[in-house]
């Protein structure tokens, strides 16, 4: 599984692992904390606004009745790429104006359909190959040949963006400030230059097409349930009744507690990856949080594991426990965040008690990022479009598939994610 991950991100933060993992994350904490967040806040608007005047210009206005069935995650994974372009590392790829570029059309091709059995076997058997023949020799798969030319365009693409990125020096990007952070000249507490460079592959894929997908199903379950969306409208004319200025603020932002709730809900019905593989790095007993039965009678409360021992974190069946969200944990139901009961609130998560953006040391660094980038886009979209179903067909239908790790809205029979949702102008 690691050597799948190096494949696709190389030797960035997703892949380190223990004492690697610790001094990375250490070296990149500054870049991503609190305060640098919000003054990230007027790029995520602009780019909101845009991305709300394009859709009217090119789609809505294109139909006199003022609503079209539109495939959301086209737009969304356009905004997010030129959101992460320009604030992970000061770059303009111009997506939502629709300029062509390599690295849109690597990515994409990363999440298109849902693996076939033969693959699932390959892969099984990765686990068991020393890391050292797996650099060695060569697997006639289509999936392995596609990792291999990612990984060596995103090692090209990035080297371009650090060196840029250095002579420039005083950027606000991501990247400007970690390679500020890497200033030291103690190299246990820097990062070597292909640690640097492997770090963008991972920031586009953890800042782009996971928060796509993510502000997507948003949408789906916003559109499903028309009494929450109009919620969430008016809980933002209420803030903006309030406000002498067009811009909202972070902490206007933050006091949306309703439409905080929605985001947490969809994120806990619809984490973006599914599984997170993990590997005990030494002995260790595992607490149950509740007693189990095995087959043979014996009741277990703990589960003892081995050094190297590959663990499988199911993120979606501990977001729709029973025992955690009750009886109607398969439901949509945002109020579930307005009262909670603290008597049964294990805090797991860095965000909502959730799991889906994992927990402790491997917690993602970017969550805050991609938070504050779902609320400004999803407040921008709600007050000027309303979201609703298409006629329910088999073209139309909505699945949860796997495609590249990712959890992906598809139709039956479709190799590429799809969502079509009506949208319809609120402008009079």
């Amino acid at each position: 599984m690691q050597k799948s991950t190096e494949l696709m991100f190389g030797r960035g933060l997703v892949w380190a692992t223990g004492e690697i993992h610790r001094r990375q994350r250490g070296i990149m904490n500054p870049a991503f904390s609190a305060p640098q967040m919000r003054t990230f806040l007027p790029m995520f608007q602009d780019s909101a606004s845009k991305l709300a005047q394009m859709l009217k210009e090119e789609v809505i206005d294109a139909e006199p009745s003022g609503q079209l069935v539109v495939d959301m995650i086209g737009w969304l994974s356009r905004t997010t790429l030129d959101i992460i372009g320009e604030l992970g590392f000061g770059f303009q790829f111009g997506s939502l104006d629709g300029l062509e570029n390599p690295l849109r059309k690597q990515n994409e091709s990363l999440f298109i359909g849902t693996p076939p059995r033969y693959r699932l076997i390959l892969k099984t058997l990765w686990y068991y190959l020393p890391e050292l023949l797996l650099d060695l020799i060569y697997l006639p798969t289509p999936r392995y040949r596609q990792l291999r030319r990612y990984s060596a365009f995103m090692r090209n693409f990035s080297q371009g963006i650090v060196e840029r990125s250095i002579i420039e020096g005083d950027g606000k990007d991501v990247m400007s400030v970690l390679l500020r952070a890497n200033a030291s000249e103690d190299p246990r507490r820097t990062l070597s230059d292909i640690e640097m460079v492997d770090q963008i592959a991972t920031l586009l894929f953890a800042g782009h097409d996971t928060t796509a997908k993510s502000l997507t199903w948003y949408l789906y379950e916003i559109a499903r349930n028309p009494e929450c969306q109009e919620r969430v409208r008016a809980e933002i004319a209420a803030i903006r009744a309030n406000k002498w200025v067009e811009k909202l603020s972070a902490t206007d932002l933050e006091s949306m507690a309703y439409t905080l709730a929605t985001i947490k809900e969809t994120l806990r019905l619809h984490p973006i990856v599914n599984v997170m593989h993990k590997e005990a790095t030494r002995d260790d007993v595992i607490p149950l949080s509740s007693p189990i039965v095995t087959k043979s009678g014996e009741q277990v409360s703990s589960i003892p594991v081995r050094k190297g021992t590959l663990v499988d974190l199911a993120v979606g069946v501990y977001n729709r426990l029973p025992e955690i969200w009750g009886a109607d944990a398969n439901e949509f139901k945002p109020e579930r965040f307005l009262d909670i009961d603290k008597s049964n609130h294990s805090n797991i998560g860095v965000f909502g008690n959730l799991m889906t953006f994992s927990s402790g040391p491997s917690g993602c660094i970017g969550w805050r990022f991609a938070v504050l980038e779902m609320q400004t886009i999803i407040v921008t979209l709600l007050e000027n479009f309303e979201f609703s179903p298409p006629p329910q067909t088999e073209k139309t239908r909505i699945y949860r598939k796997p495609a590249g790790g990712l959890m992906a809205p598809m139709v039956e029979g479709g190799r590429c994610a799809w969502m079509g949702l009506v949208v319809k102008s609120l402008e009079e």
